[in-house]
């Protein structure tokens, strides 16, 4: 019993079989637990069922969200978990930043999907579609009402998040986001579930998420600058992909490598999801690079 006691899921104790010295699992283990970023969280599930369907004795185990980093309060992200070598596997929505290479050192990178970021409104509002400078004015706090945007003499609700990876997709792919303050009047929401829950009960409500997310919960999800969430040229997404500090082995390969299956590829198109058939690839720290 000491061995599964000793087992720890970032974020929440968990009961594990086959702990090793440097993490939840071993090579011959029948089970795999990825723990990190909550923009995949959903479909890893799926993909999981699908790979368990298959593979009788093995178990994938998604835990909810822990995010791509650490938090201050010590929760280890997807990158944290995977550099200390405390999983084999994180999950991830930006690639390792230059941070996290010279934390931990080269880090394997595999990119599985990616998926627009899309701003999804309050059933209240009438609208179908957004400019980029009318969004930045609403998170600066400039524009108040949807009145001003062309909806109803109604107070906008700013839904903030904190500076994580669909934040970051955002500041790099709107010119006017990059460098902006969001206003003070936002409510803050810490986790995937929270946006969820402000976007479908506070009147007058705005927020972003990825489109996954958004069909999932059938939000209404507004078109950016006349383009639709899955247009090629949309400007917002982020990439989903898992970290891991050594060669994959056992279950950890053998589940990275369904990720790009046909059944795999048909889960993640369904979902809203756009497939990438891709390796995974040693990102080394940038030459001059500092510790920070």
């Amino acid at each position: 019993m000491n061995r599964w006691r000793s087992c720890l899921v970032v974020g929440a104790l968990v009961v594990l079989a086959g702990c090793s010295a440097h993490g939840l699992t071993t090579a011959g283990s029948g089970q795999l637990v990825i723990p990190g970023t909550g923009d995949s969280q959903d479909v890893l599930r799926l993909l999981a069922k699908s790979y368990e369907a298959r593979h009788a004795g093995k178990t994938i185990v998604i835990p909810d969200s822990t995010g791509s980093f650490a938090t201050k309060e010590g929760t280890l992200g997807g990158l944290e978990s995977a550099g200390t070598r405390t999983t084999e596997l994180g999950r991830t929505a930006v690639r390792p930043r230059e941070v996290d290479l010279a934390k931990f050192g080269p880090m394997y990178y595999r990119e599985f999907a990616r998926v627009p970021v899309v701003f999804v409104v309050h059933k209240d509002v009438p609208l179908d579609g957004i400019r980029s400078e009318q969004i930045c004015g609403i998170f600066s706090g400039a524009l108040t009402s949807w009145k001003a945007v062309g909806g109803h003499d109604q107070t906008i609700a700013v839904q903030a998040r904190p500076e994580g990876s669909n934040m970051l997709a955002i500041r790099q792919a709107l010119p006017c986001f990059k460098a902006l303050t969001v206003t003070a009047n936002a409510r803050q929401n810490l986790r995937n579930a929270d946006a969820v829950a402000s976007i479908r009960d506070v009147p007058g409500a705005i927020g972003f998420m990825p489109l996954s997310e958004a069909r999932q919960h059938g939000f209404r999800v507004l078109a950016l600058d006349g383009r639709l969430a899955l247009a090629s040229d949309y400007p917002v997404f982020i990439s989903l992909g898992l970290v891991h500090m050594d060669p994959l082995r056992g279950l950890a390969r053998d589940f990275t490598e369904f990720l790009a299956s046909d059944d795999a590829t048909r889960i993640l198109s369904e979902s809203f999801h756009i497939p990438v058939i891709a390796r995974s690839v040693l990102v080394r720290p940038s030459i001059g690079a500092k510790a920070q």
